[in-house]
């Protein structure tokens, strides 16, 4: 059993990563909130080694990680930012990638002799 327990509570995650400073970010998705800061955005905390990094959701990125669920492995790529051929509107483009994490089965410890 691991004794690196981390505490969850409401507030944002104290270090925010910056994709303009670096393009990708991979660790397992530690939490999902929603409803964060003045404009009530989705908020993707990141676990990587003992730290928790927060990323900002966009509509674009709330969409691809809908399909990502806590504890997965996940892998998000800045592309930089596109212009949509529909509403000509600059948006940033994210590409996330996503597996299940292995975990080791549980140990059967009934014939234990003690």
């Amino acid at each position: 059993m691991s004794n690196n327990w981390k505490i969850v509570d409401d507030k944002a995650s104290s270090t925010m990563h910056d994709f303009e400073v670096q393009k990708e970010i991979t660790g397992i998705l530690f939490n999902k909130k929603e409803n964060v800061g003045a404009n009530n955005s989705m908020v993707y905390e990141i676990e990587i080694g003992d730290e928790i990094f927060g990323v900002w959701g966009t509509s674009i990125l709330d969409q691809k990680m809908s399909k990502v669920e806590v504890g997965d492995e996940v892998k998000i790529t800045y592309n930089g930012k596109k212009v949509s051929e529909k509403t000509k509107r600059t948006y940033k483009d994210f590409t996330v990638q996503h597996r299940k994490v292995e975990t080791a089965p549980e140990l059967d410890t009934t014939d234990l002799p003690f």
